[in-house]
Formats: C-alpha cells, structure tokens, sequence
C-alpha cells in the first residue's frame, strides 16, 4: 500500500472475463485483437495472466503463458492514464518472476520504441515480425486442402510440436472449438502445412500459418 498517495496497489491472477477489460484497452489502440486471439492462449496457462489494480480498478495487465519448455509474454498494457507511472514495469518483472525456475527460455513480440527497454531486461533481438493486410480475393483451393475438424487432433498436436517446437494441444483444441476454417495440406498421408483464419476484431486474421 502506497500511504503516501493513500493508494493501495495489488497485482492478482487475471480471469478470462477480466481480460475483456483488455480487448477494449487494445482495440481503443488499433491493435485488432479479439476473444478468438485470447482464449486459445488463456487454456495453455491459466494461471499466466495477472492484472495490476489501484484501490479495485484495473489499470494493467499481461501473460506469460509457459508450454513444457518456454514461456512467452504478450498480451500487455497499461491504460492511457497510467502510464508512465512503473506499473507496467512492475507487472512486467511480476509475470519474468512467474516463468522463472520453470521455463528457460522467455519470448515477446516488442515495438521498435520499446527495444532499450527490453534489452536492460535482458532480452535479446531474436527476429523481426511484419504484418500485413488486405482485402479477401483470390481461388480457393479446396481440393487440395483437408479441413482440419476432419483429421485426427493428435496428428495434428504432433505436427505442430514439430514446428513450434512446444506441445500447444490445449491452444489447438480452444482454436479448433471456435468458429474458424482450418485448413491442412497432406501428402503422402502427412500434414505438411496448415492456416486457422479467424474472424477478430476487424476483418479476419490468419494465425497460426506454418508449413514443412
């Protein structure tokens, strides 16, 4: 408790219908992040989502979702009004703690503008992200693709292990539950490529689009 500003600061474990709370913060921002994008992420690790109150009102959040062998942090902001303030470097450090002694690896995707930040915390330049859009044209090719609902889900788990390196069985099954076409392209009786589009907060967005 902060007696001073008579404030009392508490960090507590996010639920899922607090981080609706985080749909409006990013979208008032142009991030276009929907339910879709969260709750697939939200089953792998419950218990990696925290938010930041000052006497009961929420005022930030972030993950650190930990797979069997890495943890990766998104889904933070702080609000408008609050930042500039520590909080958002308070929860950052709160969510490190939490993947530390059980991951070895931590990941994020960053902007430019924050990259010193993350650096001081001993993050590392790994690779660059670039996103695109446009509008929906083109031939489907629906006779060379197998809908994903219609394959076996542990062959599928066990593809994208391969590919990403981490089992994600339970963000596959939350995606696959939900409205989206699943798409996969088999060979020689093996996946070897598959897209998820899904509808979010503007348009659609392809995620996760992997292949051999």
């Amino acid at each position: 408790k902060n007696k001073k500003m008579d404030q009392e600061i508490k960090i507590r474990n996010a639920t899922l219908d607090d981080m609706k709370l985080f749909l409006d913060w990013a979208n008032n921002e142009h991030w276009n992040i929907a339910e879709v994008d969260m709750k697939p992420y939200y089953d792998i690790d419950p218990d990696g989502f925290f938010l930041v109150e000052i006497n009961n009102e929420p005022i930030a959040m972030i993950s650190c979702v930990c797979y069997d062998n890495y943890a990766h942090i998104s889904f933070y902001i702080v609000k408008k009004e609050f930042r500039g303030k520590g909080y958002g470097f308070t929860i950052f450090q709160h969510a490190i703690k939490y993947a530390e002694g059980k991951i070895s690896v931590i990941g994020l995707d960053g902007v430019d503008e924050q990259k010193e930040n993350y650096e001081r915390s001993g993050f590392q330049v790994y690779d660059r992200l670039s996103r695109y859009i446009k509008k929906a044209q083109g031939y489907f090719y629906k006779e060379l693709l197998s809908d994903m609902h219609d394959l076996s889900f542990d062959e599928i788990v066990k593809y994208d292990q391969k590919i990403f390196g981490s089992s994600r069985k339970n963000y596959l099954e939350s995606l696959l539950k939900q409205k989206a076409h699943a798409y996969a392209i088999k060979t020689d009786g093996q996946i070897r490529g598959y897209g998820i589009l899904k509808k979010t907060y503007t348009g659609y967005k392809i995620a996760p689009l992997v292949a051999d």
